[in-house]
């Protein structure tokens, strides 16, 4: 049976770390410190090619982790 019968995709760079794992690299990718705003929900999704339904749920798992925090406004 093929990754194709079986409902596979093969996506491109290879990285098969969780979303969540790569979302958290890019506080160390870009070097962002305390107080550095994150880059956006949309700049997340077209980076890593998933929907904004993904990067919100990873994202609010790194704030209930404490690795962020939102500023609403």
């Amino acid at each position: 049976m093929s990754a194709s019968e079986a409902g596979g995709l093969v996506l491109r760079g290879g990285d098969r770390r969780t979303l969540a794992a790569r979302m958290n690299d890019v506080i160390a990718e870009d070097s962002l410190s305390v107080g550095e705003p994150c880059p956006s929900e949309a700049q997340l999704c077209e980076r890593f090619s998933v929907s904004r339904t993904a990067v919100r749920r990873v994202l609010a798992q790194m704030e209930g982790n404490g690795l962020l925090a939102t500023d609403h406004g």
